[in-house]
Parts: structure tokens; C-alpha cells; sequence
């Protein structure tokens, strides 16, 4: 029976209530798909003999790659790879983005920000979502001017990194300035 929107239950009635659950087995049912009602799995609370497991040891390192040594553990295995994923694409991804996502641009937007104390230059605005704008000179004016093509031409682009090309503004003043990544002028 479910208790009554706002009731309080007494001290005692916990108690006891305590007192009848305690020692119990929480033997929580398994839902099986396609069938009706709760079932329990068929081999929940067996044991798996010694070759069983080494069996399906074996066919996961087969087929799947598995390793399971500490060090490569929650890795990606050497066989899913660049070149060899199934959906690899011959590195395809514009120079734009992997700046955007390297560590040293990041690193350089929290610079900004902090430089700013996380407010918005144009409306002073704090506790909002921000961006970091390059600004005198946007982004795109940087990669074109230093013709940078790849992330060791970007790293070595003093321009791209200077704190003073760079403002913290809020989600909304970044796009009325219209420098916004999406702006289609801009690229």
C-alpha cells in the first residue's frame, strides 16, 4: 500500500517497519523482453566452470580485440585505429576544428576568462554561458594572414595565442557582434 501524499509516518511505525525488512533478501526480478510478467535470468547464481571461462576469454579477445591488461583496459583497441576503424574517413577533419579542440586552445580560452573574470566585456554579465572571441583580429583572419595549415603551424603562431586578441563575451553578445563560428561572412 502506498503512502498518502502528505503523511508523515511516526517514529514507531519506521521502527517496525525496519524491523520487518531487516534480514530480508532483495532479490530484485530481471524484465525479459517478449515474455509476460518478471522473470529471473536462467543462470543467475551459477558458477562458470574454469574452461567456460577461458572460452569466452578467448572468442571476446578474437573478435572484439578485447585486451585486459591494466594498461590498455577502457582503451580503444590498436585494431579500431585511424586507418582501420570502419568508419574511417582519411583524416578529414578541417584545421579549424582541431584547433579548436587542442589542449593549447583550450588552455588559451581559459586564460581569457579568467584574465576577464568570467565576465561579458560588452554587457558585464556573470553566471552565464560564455565564449572566448578573438578580437581585434577574429580567427579565421589569423589562419588566413599566417597561413596556417596544420596544428604545428598553428602552435607556432604567436598571433593565435596572444590574450590580448581575445575577449570573454556571453552567449548573446557573441552573436549580435556577428563573429559568431557559424557566420557564414566570417569564414
Amino acid at each position: 500500500m502506498g503512502q498518502r501524499k502528505g503523511y508523515k509516518q511516526s517514529e514507531a511505525h519506521k521502527i517496525n517497519i525496519g524491523d520487518a525488512h531487516r534480514g530480508k533478501k532483495k532479490n530484485y526480478p530481471v524484465w525479459n523482453k517478449g515474455k509476460s510478467g518478471l522473470q529471473v535470468a536462467w543462470n543467475k547464481g551459477k558458477e562458470m566452470s574454469d574452461v567456460a571461462k577461458k572460452k569466452l576469454s578467448d572468442a571476446r579477445k578474437k573478435i572484439v580485440g578485447w585486451k585486459h591488461s591494466l594498461e590498455t583496459r577502457g582503451t580503444m583497441s590498436l585494431a579500431q585505429r585511424r586507418e582501420r576503424h570502419w568508419n574511417w574517413q582519411g583524416g578529414i577533419t578541417e584545421i579549424k576544428l582541431q584547433i579548436r579542440k587542442s589542449f593549447k586552445y583550450r588552455q588559451w580560452r581559459s586564460d581569457v576568462f579568467m584574465r576577464d573574470n568570467y565576465t561579458c566585456g560588452l554587457c558585464g554579465q556573470r553566471g552565464v554561458k560564455l565564449e572566448a572571441d578573438h578580437y581585434p583580429k577574429m580567427f579565421s583572419e589569423v589562419l588566413k594572414e599566417y597561413g596556417v595549415n596544420s596544428l604545428e603551424s598553428a602552435d607556432a603562431c604567436e598571433e593565435l595565442w596572444n590574450l590580448n586578441n581575445g575577449r570573454t563575451l556571453c552567449e548573446n553578445c557573441h552573436k549580435k557582434s556577428g563573429r559568431t563560428r557559424n557566420n557564414k561572412n566570417n569564414l
